[in-house]
């Protein structure tokens, strides 16, 4: 698995680069991995921060329009500069709504659903 410095993810390009050759990317400065599914242009992204052994708070980000969900991603991408660290500060310290799937923030096109995961 390849890994990569929170810092040194700013540029258009260098996602375009990560989401052509990667399925997953560990995160070098916090405890945490970055994953993209799907193929083409029908991509979403997830996020998973881990808060221990057995507990990890995993974010998916899906698009809100069944049109071009890599064009919704790299929207709210823009909207941060392309920067992954700032993208973990919206994620991170954000409110979410309740709704009957969980917890939810909307960002432009793009719906993040935060759930805790724990295993045992």
């Amino acid at each position: 698995m390849q890994s990569i410095e929170v810092g040194k993810l700013h540029t258009k390009g260098q996602w375009e680069e990560l989401i052509a050759s990667l399925k997953q990317c560990e995160l070098k400065d916090v405890d945490g991995s970055l994953n993209v599914f799907g193929e083409g242009d029908d991509i979403y992204l997830v996020v998973n921060l881990y808060q221990s052994d057995s507990c990890t708070t995993e974010y998916v980000f899906k698009s809100n329009t069944e049109e071009n969900p890599r064009a919704a991603l790299f929207s709210l991408l823009e909207n941060k500069g392309f920067s992954l660290a700032s993208l973990l500060e919206l994620i991170t310290t954000a409110n979410y709504v309740d709704e009957e799937m969980g917890e939810v923030l909307i960002s432009g096109q793009i719906k993040i659903f935060r759930e805790q995961v724990t295993s045992s």
